[in-house]
């Protein structure tokens, strides 16, 4: 008969895996072992009783190569078992069942080679032994540093996460803060100012306050628009429009800010047709987002390049700096929201959500964006929109087909 214990490979001890259990007296004839290996083929061994107790063990291996010898056959299978104890190896590995995986395949690995394969006796206490598999135990320990390894990536990844959102947490509080400081004290000023104070001096506070609360609204709407895009709740109105042109547009409105940073700005309209299916407004913040983005890292004297380029199934749309650039390692995760570069995060303030947006956003047009560092300096982040947008899904053909119906017959 055999018993088996419940496996459970992940854990950490013997107790934990799965375990034979078959007993024989040492008065049992050898022809009788043989019956219950071929009755068994997953056992690999038996443990031999002498008068009750515990005398050593027969392994599945052991057994047949004893019996492969010549004339074994019939010397071998009419005779009491314990007749040829002393031909098997008495050293057998026994362990305790809350000795750990690795521990016991290490000294598993350590026996002499004619006892590689026998099975590991597991003691469990008040007299209860099974038989471990050697081979079960290795894919265990196998199994063992496999999910170690994931559950190291998966500690890595959730402390580089509650980093990221600390970073985040900090640059959020210093951009909302300075906005709302500004409101603050020209609105305090403009407070006590206002009895006998300068007209042209109190316009000006006005025009400071205004300012700030543009840059604190900005600041919100972006933690608005990256939670509905997230949610899926962010409404999109596509319509054919000409790409090329849009990017002029966002363009014309960078040229102050580059001339204040002493930064030039190249665009040149593209002469092939750039429409596809967009929402306008919703496009132009993707490129807003790429634009400020290369202004607020690009040396003075440096130069951003601007194209748009038709290709057969769709648009591309690139924008390039000569600023420091990114870590190759972290082209990927530019775009999680909460991270900026390590090349650039040190005092470029922000809070690393515009590119998380972007990526939203050109996501919901079923179209992507990465970046790849240049080969001079800089790097270059693309964004590609198909020409034709994919086959929508057979609820919204369902939609579309009731509306069409009902306008008719409206």
């Amino acid at each position: 008969m055999i018993e088996t214990k419940p496996s459970a490979p992940t854990q950490s001890t013997l107790a934990d895996l799965t375990t034979h259990v078959a007993a024989i007296e040492d008065d049992t004839l050898t022809e009788q072992i043989k019956r219950e290996f071929d009755k068994q083929p997953a056992l690999p061994g038996i443990i031999l009783l002498h008068r009750g107790e515990l005398a050593g063990i027969v392994s599945r291996d052991s057994f047949f190569f004893h019996m492969s010898g010549p004339y074994c056959r019939e010397l071998f299978l009419r005779k009491p078992i314990r007749e040829f104890l002393e031909t098997w190896h008495n050293d057998v590995l026994q362990l305790e069942a809350d000795c750990s995986i690795h521990r016991a395949a290490e000294l598993a690995l350590t026996r002499p080679h004619e006892e590689a394969y026998d099975p590991i006796l597991v003691d469990y206490g008040a007299g209860c032994f099974g038989l471990l598999d050697i081979h079960a135990l290795l894919i265990a320990q196998s199994q063992l540093l496999a999910l170690s390894k994931v559950i190291e990536e998966q500690r890595d990844a959730a402390e580089a996460a509650n980093r990221s959102k600390s970073e985040f947490l900090a640059n959020i509080s210093h951009e909302l803060r300075t906005p709302l400081h500004g409101i603050l004290s020209y609105a305090r000023f403009g407070e006590s100012e206002a009895p006998a104070g300068d007209r042209g001096e109190l316009h000006q506070f006005f025009q400071n306050v205004g300012q700030s609360a543009e840059t604190l609204l900005r600041l919100v709407n972006d933690l608005l628009d990256l939670s509905k895009l997230e949610a899926g709740r962010m409404v999109c109105d596509f319509q054919p429009c000409p790409v090329g042109d849009l990017v002029g547009v966002v363009v014309d409105e960078f040229r102050s800010l580059c001339a204040e940073g002493h930064v030039s700005i190249v665009y040149h309209l593209p002469d092939e047709d750039t429409t596809t299916l967009v929402d306008a407004e919703r496009f132009k913040q993707v490129i807003r987002n790429l634009l400020s983005n290369a202004v607020k890292f690009s040396p003075p004297q440096g130069t951003i390049n601007v194209r748009v380029r038709r290709f057969p199934h769709a648009l591309l749309l690139s924008v390039r700096d000569e600023g420091p650039g990114i870590p190759s390692e972290e082209v990927e995760l530019v775009f999680d929201k909460f991270v900026q570069s390590s090349k650039t995060k040190s005092g470029s303030g922000g809070t690393g959500l515009g590119l998380a947006i972007c990526r939203e956003i050109v996501g919901a047009h079923h179209g992507r964006v990465w970046v790849e560092n240049n080969a001079g300096a800089g790097c270059i982040f693309y964004c590609e929109l198909p020409l034709v947008r994919p086959e929508p899904a057979d609820g919204d053909d369902l939609q579309e087909k009731l509306a069409g119906l009902l306008q008719h017959l409206g």
